[in-house]
């Protein structure tokens, strides 16, 4: 059997396996790991690949406060791993970042939307496409704002946004999602992948 090379974080989320199967469809070795048994092997210093999904997860942000304050933090701060996102994930680290997460203005569960593709998205994410459709499972999401804004600019983050929502956020080594790469509903999966695999550690 094959040495892991990426952890996926589960929050309770069978979506945690999906994303398992597509990066085992692109040979990367991955593993499971629940939540709580990350930190608290975190805590402790267990080496662990620092390649690093923080996935899916029912509930708010808020729920998961010890493992954003004690866990996340570090995943952010060290830059000494590379990190994705995707969902709860993707509002666990805006959350992080200072920006609020409210109920969604068009609360979807299981449904393609439309998501338009800035130039500098196409090029990160290799794509000449100027919409794809991709796959959306939540009711909470982190809106976009001129205080938003400034939030991520700040930190050097590229947000991509969609009907006044964050759909997408990156920088070096951080790759977050709202909506699920991994789904059959998601146009082009491996590609959204991609800027998270060119930095494997």
């Amino acid at each position: 059997m094959s040495v892991a090379k990426v952890i996926i974080v589960d929050f309770d989320d069978s979506f945690t396996f999906n994303l398992l199967g597509l990066l085992d469809e692109m040979n990367i070795a991955g593993e499971v790991v629940h939540y709580e048994k990350y930190q608290k092997n975190f805590k402790r210093n267990f080496f662990y690949p620092r390649n690093v999904i923080i996935g899916p997860g029912p509930g708010h942000p808020k729920d998961y406060f010890h493992f954003q304050q004690e866990t996340l933090t570090e995943l952010v701060q060290s830059n000494q791993y590379n990190l994705m996102t995707v969902c709860l994930g993707h509002q666990l680290l805006l959350s992080y970042l200072g920006v609020e997460i409210k109920h969604s203005e068009k609360p979807v569960h299981g449904q393609q939307v439309q998501l338009d593709l800035t130039a500098d998205w196409k090029d990160l994410l290799g794509l000449e496409e100027d919409v794809v459709s991709v796959q959306r499972y939540n009711s909470l999401a982190a809106g976009y704002s001129v205080s938003t804004k400034n939030i991520l600019e700040s930190q050097q983050f590229r947000a991509l946004v969609c009907e006044s929502e964050i759909f997408a956020l990156f920088k070096t080594r951080i790759l977050s999602y709202q909506f699920h790469p991994e789904s059959i509903g998601t146009n082009f999966s491996q590609n959204f992948f991609q800027p998270f695999l060119r930095n494997l550690l």
